[in-house]
C-alpha cells in the first residue's frame, strides 16, 4: 500500500462520512439511500486493501499510523459487507403490507405500529398496537438475525477479524460482560416493574412532561447550555437531533454534543485514526457524561429555572429513565456472547431483555425492539457495549469533577481545561481496564444510593 499516512487518514474519514450520510438517509427514507454508499471508496473498504494495510502495519511497527488505521479499515470493510442488510431492515420496518383487523382495519408497517404502541393514550389501545407489532415483526427479526450472521462471516473472510476487539474498547471482551452484569445487579430493584413491554419502553423514554425544557431541540439552544470555554473554537455541529419524545430525547441530544466535543477536540497534526478509534473510549464516556446532565439536579435547576426542590425531583425522575435505557444496553451487551442461532438467541434475548426492562418481552421482538448491538461502524458509530463502558467511566468522571470543582462543574472554565487536556492526551489504543470498570460500578452505586 503506497499511501501517504495523512492521505490514508483522509480517505478513511471521507468513507466514514459517506457511510454516515447513507445511514442517516436510511433512517428517514430508505428509497433515497444509496445501495452501495462505499462504492467510490474501494481503496479503503476492500478486503485486499485491508490485507495490504495489515501487512504494512506488521512490517513497520515503528510507524503508529499504519497500525492505528487498521481498525478503521476493518470497520469499513464489515460495514460494506452488511449495508445490504441494513437497507433490507430499513425497508422491512417501513413496508406497509401487513393487513391487520385490530385496533383498526388497515395495512400497517412495523415502524408505524410501534409508534402507535408508544404514543397511544386510550386504555387498551397501546396494548392492541403492541400485539400488532408482535404479529408483523417476523421479517424484521429475520433480517436482523441474517445481519448478525453475515457480519460474523464477513469478519472471518476478511482475515479472522476479532469482532470483540474491534467493537469493545476494553482490555478484554469479558470486561464488557462484567460491566453489563454489574449494571444489572447495581440497578436491580430501582426500576418499577411494568405489565407490558410497551409500557416499560415508554417509561424508558420518559414521556411525562419535563417542566422548563424547550418544546423542541435546536442546535443553538443545545450548544448555549455549555460554557463558551468548553466549546470555544471547535466547529461542533450536532447530528440530526431527535424529535422531543421525552427526557431520553434530551439526553441523546446532550450526549451528541459530548461525543462531538471529544471527537473534534484533537491535537493538531495528529491523524484522526491515531487519536480516536472506531469505538473510542473517550468519545463514549464524554457522550455519557453530557447525556447524564438531564439527571443532574444543579444542571436541571440552572437550565429550567425550577426551584431547587422541583429540579431535584425532576432530575430523579430523569435518572430512572436513564437507568432503564442503561439496563437495556446491558442486556444487549450480554447477547453479544450468544451464538447466532435463531432459537438460542431469541430465547436468551427474551430472558435478558425481560429482566432489564422489568416487563415480559415476547421472543418475536428480539432484535426488533430494541435492535441487536450493531457493532461499531467505520463512521465512528460506537457499539452498544462501548456505550455501556462509557457510561460507567463517565459516572467516575462526574464524581471526580464534582469533588474537585463542585456541583456546578459544567459551568466551570477549569472543567473545560481538564476535559480538553484529557482530549489532547488521549490516543486510539487506550482501553478500559478491570480497575476502570470496578471504579465506574462503585461510582454508579454511590450515585444511586443518594436517590434510592
Amino acid at each position: 500500500m503506497d499511501l501517504d499516512p495523512f492521505a490514508l487518514d483522509r480517505a478513511l474519514t471521507e468513507a466514514g462520512a459517506a457511510l454516515a450520510r447513507a445511514r442517516a438517509t436510511l433512517r428517514e427514507d430508505p428509497e433515497a439511500a444509496p445501495a452501495r454508499p462505499l462504492a467510490s471508496h474501494e481503496r479503503v473498504t476492500r478486503r485486499d486493501a485491508l490485507v495490504d494495510l495489515e501487512d504494512l502495519a506488521e512490517r513497520r511497527p515503528g510507524e503508529p499510523m499504519w497500525k492505528a488505521a487498521v481498525p478503521w479499515m476493518r470497520a469499513l470493510v464489515l460495514s460494506r459487507a452488511t449495508f445490504v442488510d441494513d437497507r433490507r431492515e430499513a425497508f422491512a420496518r417501513r413496508i406497509t403490507t401487513h393487513p391487520v383487523q385490530e385496533p383498526i382495519r388497515a395495512d400497517v408497517s412495523v415502524r408505524a405500529a410501534f409508534g402507535e404502541a408508544l404514543t397511544a393514550t386510550e386504555p387498551g389501545l397501546a396494548g392492541a398496537w403492541a400485539r400488532v407489532v408482535e404479529e408483523v415483526s417476523g421479517e424484521v427479526q429475520a433480517v436482523a438475525l441474517l445481519r448478525e450472521r453475515r457480519r460474523a462471516e464477513a469478519a472471518r473472510l476478511a482475515g479472522e477479524i476479532d469482532l470483540a476487539r474491534l467493537d469493545v474498547p476494553a482490555e478484554s471482551a469479558e470486561l464488557a460482560l462484567v460491566a453489563a452484569r454489574g449494571v444489572l445487579d447495581a440497578t436491580e430493584g430501582l426500576i418499577a416493574p411494568e405489565p407490558s413491554w410497551e409500557r416499560a419502553i415508554g417509561a424508558a423514554l420518559g414521556r411525562a412532561r419535563q417542566e422548563g425544557w424547550p418544546s423542541r431541540i435546536v442546535p443553538r439552544w443545545l450548544l448555549a447550555s455549555f460554557p463558551p470555554a468548553a466549546l470555544d473554537g471547535l466547529p461542533i455541529a450536532p447530528p440530526p437531533l431527535p424529535p422531543l419524545l421525552g427526557v431520553s430525547s434530551l439526553a441523546r441530544a446532550f450526549a451528541s454534543v459530548g461525543a462531538a466535543f471529544a471527537e473534534i477536540d484533537r491535537p493538531r497534526g495528529v491523524p484522526r485514526c491515531v487519536a480516536r478509534a472506531p469505538s473510542d473510549l473517550l468519545v463514549v464516556r464524554r457522550a455519557a457524561l453530557f447525556g447524564a446532565l438531564v439527571a443532574d439536579p444543579e444542571f436541571v435547576r440552572r437550565e429550567t429555572g425550577l426551584t431547587r426542590g422541583a429540579a431535584r425531583d425532576q432530575a430523579a425522575r430523569a435518572l430512572l429513565c436513564l437507568l432503564r435505557s442503561l439496563r437495556v444496553d446491558a442486556a444487549r451487551t450480554l447477547l453479544r456472547g450468544v451464538e447466532v442461532r435463531r432459537g438460542e438467541l431469541v430465547a436468551r434475548g427474551a430472558e435478558e431483555l425481560g429482566r432489564a426492562l422489568g416487563a415480559p418481552v415476547p421472543g418475536a421482538l428480539v432484535g426488533v425492539v430494541p435492535r441487536f448491538d450493531p457493532g461499531c461502524g467505520g463512521e465512528g458509530r460506537p457499539s452498544v457495549a462501548a456505550a455501556l463502558l462509557g457510561a460507567l467511566l463517565a459516572a467516575a468522571d462526574r464524581e471526580r469533577l464534582v469533588e474537585t470543582l463542585d456541583e456546578d462543574w459544567f459551568r466551570s472554565p477549569r472543567a473545560a481545561d481538564v476535559l480538553r487536556q484529557e482530549h489532547h492526551g488521549h490516543r486510539a489504543e487506550v482501553r478500559a481496564t478491570a480497575t476502570d470498570v470496578e471504579l465506574g460500578l462503585a461510582a454508579l452505586r454511590r450515585a444511586l444510593s443518594a436517590v434510592a
